[in-house]
């Protein structure tokens, strides 16, 4: 029992700045998640998810201590360990280490291509994908949180949607430097060919292997899609898109509709806009907060999926924290 909470609560820690921990009475008729987001060495906020099974009567105040007490007793739990518990924890720590490296790698290479598309795009900066990034767990978290999903499938989700988020315009390698670098805006025709950078992914993801490059390549495929249909690049030929140069007319483009966008493009849909209305670009100054939470809130059912508008403002504050921790680096 001690090894698998120790196990659960490095590994947790290792790979996310988020912390899980579960709690149960003794009667096991309530179970009490806990959840604590880390922003740059931080704590953003913690809550609380309660499953109720029934009979329970010890009201909210006893809910809210089961949940505080949990990380007490882990923490009482993990410092009595025998001799034998010693040297598993030396060889889970070995593991661990070898873990963390691989994740920090993983997470470079990714910071680098995400890197790679800045360069080509002016427009953009460093901290907007590390920004998207981290809305798009938040927001997921409260959509997973007032939609029941389980932790083991919510784990899995996030751990591909922290990685897929930053490479939602990765695409854009694959257009022309005479389109990413016009200043101001686009013609028509130019519009038209900035929006191959959605199904430009498919030529760098194609036969996707895992988890992971299913999910980077919905959400760079599927970030512009709107929930009315009225987005790009909708149902295209991907079998067509042979190469970087393949260029498609999207002007009468029929886009995926509601729930045909994959949840992971929906989520973060809703982050990318508000990091781009919410910070200055070449072309247009910054929104003020104001204005850009009333457009967030006038685009539910229209350009957003309702839901994810509804968490989005759930988990403001956060948002807002996180917003403020990572300014552009021009700032």
């Amino acid at each position: 029992m001690k090894k698998a909470i120790l196990t659960s609560l490095i590994s947790a820690c290792i790979i996310f700045p988020t912390v899980y921990l579960t709690a149960c009475n003794k009667n096991n008729e309530v179970t009490v998640e806990t959840k604590s987001t880390v922003v740059q060495g931080k704590t953003m906020g913690t809550f609380y998810q309660v499953n109720v099974v029934g009979g329970y009567k010890g009201g909210e105040e006893g809910l809210k201590a089961l949940a505080e007490g949990a990380f007490a007793k882990i923490t009482k739990a993990i410092s009595t360990f025998d001799k034998d518990a010693e040297l598993y924890i030396q060889h889970f720590a070995e593991n661990a280490t070898s873990a963390l490296e691989r994740t920090f790698l993983t997470r470079s290479m990714v910071l680098r291509m995400a890197r790679m598309a800045e360069m080509r795009d002016p427009k953009e900066t460093g901290t907007h994908v590390t920004r998207v990034s981290k809305f798009s767990l938040e927001i997921y978290d409260r959509w997973a949180f007032n939609h029941n999903i389980p932790l083991k499938e919510r784990t899995a989700f996030r751990d591909s949607l922290i990685i897929a988020s930053m490479l939602h315009d990765v695409g854009k390698v694959g257009i022309s430097d005479l389109i990413l670098k016009k200043p101001g805006r686009f013609d028509d025709t130019e519009r038209n060919i900035i929006k191959a950078h959605t199904y430009i992914c498919h030529f760098l993801f194609a036969g996707f292997v895992s988890s992971l490059d299913k999910m980077t390549l919905e959400v760079a495929l599927h970030h512009h899609e709107r929930w009315d249909g009225k987005g790009y690049p909708g149902k295209i030929d991907s079998s067509k898109v042979t190469s970087p140069d393949v260029i498609f007319d999207l002007h009468d483009a029929q886009g995926l509709k509601g729930e045909e966008i994959p949840l992971s493009a929906r989520i973060v849909a809703v982050a990318d806009v508000f990091d781009a209305l919410s910070h200055r670009r070449c072309y247009k100054d910054a929104w003020s907060e104001g204005d850009v939470l009333n457009e967030l809130k006038s685009q539910s059912g229209l350009q957003f999926d309702p839901e994810v508008i509804d968490a989005f403002f759930e988990v403001y504050p956060t948002i807002k924290e996180i917003q403020n921790s990572l300014p552009d680096e021009e700032a």
